[in-house]
């Protein structure tokens, strides 16, 4: 467990709803993949959120599906 990854640890150890926001690295999203129900990815191909917009909308629809 990394300083990176330690809220989606803390997050599944206690099955909360969680977003995680990924570098879409088609050989990495598996192994990245937070590995329960509540756990979900959105991935970008930018190393900067702000470059890609789409992001904020994502997280506001998959928000919208969790609440």
């Amino acid at each position: 467990m990394t300083l990176d990854t330690s809220l989606v640890h803390i997050s599944a150890m206690y099955n909360k709803k969680l977003i995680g926001i990924y570098r879409d690295v088609s050989k990495n999203n598996m192994l990245w993949d937070p590995g329960y129900n509540n756990g979900h990815q959105i991935f970008t191909s930018h190393h900067r959120l702000y470059q890609d917009m789409l992001v904020i909308k994502k997280v506001i629809d998959l928000k919208k599906t969790l609440i």
